[in-house]
């Protein structure tokens, strides 16, 4: 019965080494990969290809969706604006030219937001796809 112990020790630790990746770096991977970056986790599994395109489609995601930023700070420009004016008159022709202004900055950014928020996710899930391909690996 202690001639079983180490056979599974050995057979664990061949497994370790013929994968490259331990149970605990999985974990790493996973954490990395789905709290951290897509594609950190990738290239700490040493899955360098899927691992550079994930972090590439992950980066220019963010990027992306970070536009959204512009059409906030026009948001709240505008949005003071109208407070000061408002405060002086009842104008809802004011009001109504916000509204305008404000659906095309809607239109504007729409589009560049929208394709950095699905690239993102796309890059996470794949990421993701990755972490549980290196989980099975490990085992």
């Amino acid at each position: 019965m202690s001639d079983v112990a180490p056979k599974a020790a050995v057979q664990a630790a061949s497994t370790a080494l013929a994968t490259g990746v331990t149970r605990g770096r999985a974990w790493a991977c996973l954490l990395s990969n789905a709290f951290f970056l897509p594609g950190a986790g990738s290239l700490l599994a040493g899955r360098k290809r899927s691992g550079v395109v994930q972090l590439i489609f992950s980066l220019v995601g963010l990027g992306l969706s970070a536009l959204v930023i512009f059409p906030l700070m026009d948001f709240f420009r505008d949005y003071m604006q109208l407070l000061d004016t408002a405060g002086h008159s009842t104008d809802v022709a004011s009001f109504s030219t916000f509204k305008d202004r404000m659906w095309a900055h809607v239109q504007r950014w729409r589009n560049p937001v929208g394709a950095g928020f699905v690239l993102f996710t796309l890059s996470w899930l794949w990421a993701i796809g990755t972490s549980i391909s290196v989980f099975r690996s490990a085992r």
